[in-house]
């Protein structure tokens, strides 16, 4: 049974983790000069702590008398608020942020650690079944969904620090906080439509996703080319 039960585990990890490695590949692929290995790898394990953070705080939501909306709401404001909070603590700084787009990169790599336990643990029931089907559509919603939604939810929040990188600290907090808004906003809509769960509600919540990561990853490349520029014109 004990046999059972870590080669389900395994392979449960293996289909939660492996997606945000992809993930994970993507983004730092937009950089020329990413964070050392030992760090990123830090925050990413902090980001699968910040999971045994968030489940008794989400139980003890479900207990109150809170209605669905504001259940999906409070749920949202949990993860994105710990998510931000986490990688505020350990990377935001002199001497790590040294880049406008250092924020969004140590916010990505800390959210898609939560996500790799948080899929993780969503694949154990489908693989101990042995429904195959029902581990596709689950691994491929995760990966195409809230694997994605973590990520651009954080990134908003690291776009708009980003943003006030050059500006003084009071700046960076109204910017911080306009971006930690929009990103619980966000992740609570796309809940909602995943929980209507017809078709027509998943497939908006996914194309809704999608178009805002790409307007992210627009947004974020265009922030990495001010920064270079601004990088050649402080060494002419």
């Amino acid at each position: 049974m004990a046999k059972t039960g870590l080669v389900t585990l395994f392979w449960a990890a293996i289909g939660g983790i492996i997606p945000t490695f992809l993930w994970l590949r993507f983004w730092f692929s937009q950089v020329k000069k990413p964070e050392s290995t030992g760090f990123l790898s830090f925050l990413y394990i902090m980001g699968m702590v910040c999971i045994f953070i968030v489940f008794p705080i989400d139980q003890w939501i479900l207990s109150t008398h809170l209605s669905q909306r504001e259940h999906i709401l409070a749920f949202a404001g949990v993860e994105e608020v710990l998510k931000v909070f986490i990688t505020m603590v350990i990377a935001f700084g002199g001497v790590r942020t040294r880049k406008p787009t250092d924020y969004t990169l140590f916010l990505v790599t800390t959210a898609l650690g939560f996500s790799a336990l948080e899929n993780t643990l969503y694949l154990i029931d489908p693989i101990t079944q042995n429904n195959i089907t029902s581990i596709l559509f689950a691994g491929n919603l995760r990966f195409i969904g809230a694997t994605l939604l973590h990520t651009v939810c954080v990134a908003i929040v690291g776009i708009m620090l980003g943003i006030a990188f050059y500006e003084n600290n009071f700046m960076k907090w109204i910017h911080g906080l306009f971006g930690l808004g929009v990103a619980i906003g966000l992740h609570a809509v796309f809940n909602y439509f995943m929980m209507v769960n017809t078709t027509r509600s998943i497939m908006i919540g996914l194309a809704g996703l999608w178009f805002v990561g790409m307007i992210v990853i627009v947004i974020f490349n265009r922030i990495q080319k001010m920064s270079e520029d601004a990088e050649k014109y402080l060494q002419t």
